[in-house]
């Protein structure tokens, strides 16, 4: 596993950093179930703006 990551890491060096900010969010939507976008992002302590940046990037992919 840790030699994924460093291959990753080797390719895009801040890929590494989106994926595991996005799968933070996904867990704490998990954990905060339901919860809306301002609640997520005030117990991120991120924006808002990046938040939904993020979600509906996820949102788009699934």
């Amino acid at each position: 596993m840790h030699s994924e990551f460093a291959w990753i890491e080797a390719i895009a060096p801040d890929m590494l950093g989106v994926i595991t900010k996005r799968y933070q969010i996904l867990q704490f939507i998990n954990w905060l179930a339901p919860v809306g976008r301002r609640t997520l992002a005030d117990q991120m302590k991120i924006s808002e703006r990046v938040l939904r940046t993020e979600t509906d990037f996820c949102d788009n992919k699934a």
